[in-house]
């Protein structure tokens, strides 16, 4: 996967985390991700959410809003210990050889 940093501050910023879990640790893993939400927040997220596919039996997408691409990078380097853990246990969840899809998508110019 190639990344490229926008050139300038542009936002707002959609990230989404696509995870896909084991429809029979679903329930366990949303409330774990829900009480990550404060996390997201505390670190500048304006809106968060989770949605669950339809058509993909555990196919889970975390979106969260940051206002612009420079505060996404400030949440990066306002990252705890603690919330370090809580992402690793988010992570357990994952099923799958790859790691969760992380997506950034900012409006147009």
């Amino acid at each position: 996967m190639v990344f490229v940093q926008p050139a300038d501050d542009r936002g707002p910023v959609l990230i989404e985390i696509e995870y896909r879990i084991e429809p029979a640790r679903l329930a366990d893993f949303v409330v774990a991700l829900r009480d990550f939400r404060s996390s997201r927040q505390r670190d500048g997220a304006i809106r968060w959410d989770v949605w669950e596919d339809v058509a993909e039996p555990g196919r889970i997408v975390e979106s969260f809003v940051v206002e612009s691409w420079v505060e996404h990078q400030h949440q990066h380097a306002r990252v705890t210990h603690a919330d370090q853990l809580d992402q690793q246990l988010l992570q357990a969840f994952h099923v799958g050889d790859r790691p969760p899809v992380v997506r950034h998508l900012l409006r147009p110019l």
